[in-house]
């Protein structure tokens, strides 16, 4: 009931609001995540200059949480209704509404001028078939990172544009390490786990972990950067579970180990990361996985008790990788049902081009890669996170490109839930939820355009 009706009341919203006054002006409507990478104020601002360089029409913006966002695409795209315009997308999603038709191809315009490049022409054609398969990594005008860029291609073709670049990074408490005698930051896993016994065993803090393992997409995310530590992969060469095998069991039986020995925080079976950053931010924890946004928050004083304490380093790596973290970038796209695709790519690039994201990324890193050398930003309290941020992307692994993937994940969280609990061993988990989608990719999704 929490989150289907928090969705239901928001889309009901936004249909309302969609539907009162009229306007003598085209509107185009936008769709934001409220909790993840730009703030609404900036949004608003960004929205508002660009309505001053186009007078000819009137732009809106809604925000819904992050956890509803795929619900309120899925819900407006497969009813065939004219919603919104313009969506933010986790790249994790693109190949599902790539599958239900919902998204228009960027325009082979915006292609030619290069990535993002302004959009000019006639109307965008959301089903030319535009192959860009080649180009990803050898397009001297772009200066956008390659994987941020790979999250939203499907079979060679574009469907977004790259707006904020994320993934899993590991936040510490230098005074805890310190008070610990440990002078470094952990490289791998297990240095991760020795350094959290010392500290429990010193008395510095009860539960040294605090990890975002509820049922929710993000303890699978985890869990990913555990198995490509360890060198293993979702699916094989012919799409099949690889979770299960050797890497993924004794990932799955880590994470039951770190709960069993008393290192990780038992709240952490129903915290997702919001939950968890508020713990660490309470002084209750000394690392914690997490997404970048959580930089800022605990370094503000109103907000954390700890600030400046916490410092962020590599996600962890394994006995042959310096570190492994998981995309979750975010990108621009258009809804397939817009009657003004153009207009709302040029609202796109307009957005996330170059010059805003410089002006805006105070909470938030940038698709650029050239902005991470910029002397104007590296003077910044963010310039701080800069350094780390840019050697992390080397080591960005993204989750499965398939339509699927929603499936995989929410079979994943049942099925590590259950091990984490007791109730199954992580190899009889992981077995399992194999089965169950060993077949995936042949059911097709009930909802398309």
């Amino acid at each position: 009931m929490k989150n289907g009706g928090i969705v239901l009341c928001l889309v009901g919203l936004i249909v309302v609001l969609l539907g009162c006054g009229e306007s003598e002006r085209p509107r185009l409507t936008a769709l934001f995540v409220s909790d993840m990478g730009y703030s609404e104020a900036d949004i608003r601002a960004l929205t508002s200059a660009f309505q001053k360089e186009h007078r000819q029409i009137e732009v809106s913006a809604f925000f819904v949480p992050y956890e509803s966002q795929r619900n309120a695409i899925l819900m407006f795209g497969a009813s065939r209704a004219q919603g919104y315009d313009v969506v933010a997308l986790d790249g994790a999603w693109t190949a599902e509404f790539v599958e239900g038709d919902f998204l228009c191809q960027v325009p082979p315009s915006a292609l030619e001028r290069g990535w993002p490049g302004p959009v000019q022409g006639a109307r965008a054609d959301r089903r030319a078939p535009v192959d860009v398969t080649n180009r990803l990594h050898n397009e001297p005008t772009s200066d956008i990172f390659p994987f941020a860029m790979e999250a939203f291609t499907q079979s060679g073709k574009r469907y977004a544009m790259p707006w904020v670049t994320d993934c899993e990074y590991l936040f510490f408490n230098r005074k805890m390490l310190n008070a610990a005698g440990v002078n470094s930051p952990p490289r791998t896993w297990e240095e991760l786990r020795a350094q959290a016994k010392t500290i429990k065993d010193k008395g510095i803090v009860t539960y040294p972990i605090i990890a975002q393992w509820g049922h929710d997409d993000d303890v699978v995310c985890d869990f990913a950067c555990m198995l490509f530590a360890r060198g293993g992969e979702f699916l094989n060469s012919k799409g099949q579970p690889a979770f299960a095998e050797a890497s993924g069991v004794e990932s799955l039986g880590f994470m039951k180990k770190l709960l069993d020995e008393g290192l990780v925080n038992p709240a952490s079976l129903e915290a997702r990361s919001d939950d968890a950053r508020r713990i660490l931010c309470e002084g209750q924890a000394a690392f914690n996985l997490n997404w970048f946004y959580v930089w800022d928050l605990a370094n503000d004083p109103k907000l954390s008790k700890v600030a400046g304490q916490l410092e962020m380093t590599l996600a962890p790596g394994g006995k042959n990788t310096r570190s492994a973290s998981v995309n979750r970038s975010i990108g621009l796209g258009v809804m397939a049902s817009s009657q003004m695709p153009d207009i709302a790519w040029e609202y796109c690039r307009f957005i996330g081009s170059k010059e805003n994201q410089k002006k805006y990324c105070r909470i938030t890193l940038p698709a650029y890669r050239s902005l991470y050398d910029d002397a104007a930003l590296s003077g910044t309290p963010l310039g701080v996170a800069y350094k780390t941020a840019k050697e992390q992307y080397d080591y960005v692994h993204a989750r499965p490109g398939v339509f699927y993937y929603r499936k995989i994940s929410m079979t994943l969280q049942d099925e590590i839930e259950e091990a984490l609990e007791g109730k199954k061993e992580p190899a009889v988990a992981l077995a399992a939820a194999a089965v169950k989608l060993k077949d995936a990719a042949k059911d097709k999704p009930g909802y398309r355009r």
